[in-house]
């Protein structure tokens, strides 16, 4: 599958589910405001209604589920400015369907994050080093970290596929999106931390003197 992502073109369809027959005409009635027809294309998902059409790109597109009803299953497609549904569609068509959508989904991601990954790796160390910070971290170091993981982070912007969770650069990745979203947060905790961490070093450096005090205070 991962061969196929890179043979076709961003407009070119993958995979069609659509209603049929007798139930197109039936849902056409019963759910005027759901899509008739999806289809999965080269970097995303097109949504066909009764009077327009609606493409999600890949790095937009959520989770898909898929609600089964007596005859015909819907399947709600969650995205970063909602969720649309698609109604009508065969119990099996509509498992296929996710199923391929989601694996076309990850193929994208990967592709992209391939030329980006020495980036995000460099990125995400310095931003570990924030977890044991060695000194108080000023607003300027932040904003120098923020233009560094903006760089990295590039146009992968968006809903990573949950099937790419264990991948360690995809944890990376979302690690640097987390932070772009807030970094003053993670500055504040950075700095938390190290002011913890100063006072632990202080009172076992006071232990350790009035433990064993210096001659010359005798």
């Amino acid at each position: 599958m991962r061969d196929l992502a890179k043979s076709v073109t961003a407009t070119d369809t993958i995979l069609e589910a659509r209603r049929t027959g007798l139930i197109a005409f039936l849902f056409g009635i019963l759910r005027p405001n759901e899509a008739r027809a999806a289809a999965v294309t080269g970097d995303g998902l097109k949504l066909t209604f009764a009077a327009r059409t609606t493409v999600i790109h890949f790095r937009n597109l959520g989770k898909v589920t898929i609600e089964t009803g007596q005859c015909r299953s819907r399947m709600h497609i969650r995205h970063t400015s909602g969720e649309m549904t698609i109604s009508g569609l065969a119990r099996n068509k509509a498992e296929a369907f996710a199923a391929t959508l989601e694996t076309r989904r990850a193929d994208w991601w990967r592709r992209v994050l391939a030329p980006r990954v020495d980036a995000v790796r460099s990125a995400h160390g310095r931003l570990a080093l924030l977890r044991n910070p060695p000194a108080y971290v000023t607003r300027s170091a932040v904003l120098d970290l923020e233009r560094v993981a903006e760089e990295a982070a590039g146009e992968l912007h968006g809903c990573t596929p949950d099937t790419l969770s264990r991948d360690p650069d995809f944890r990376m990745l979302k690690a640097i999106l987390a932070f772009l979203k807030a970094p003053e947060c993670l500055r504040t905790r950075a700095n938390e931390t190290f002011v913890e961490n100063e006072l632990v070093r202080s009172k076992e450096y006071l232990d350790r003197v009035e433990a064993r005090p210096p001659a010359h205070w005798s």
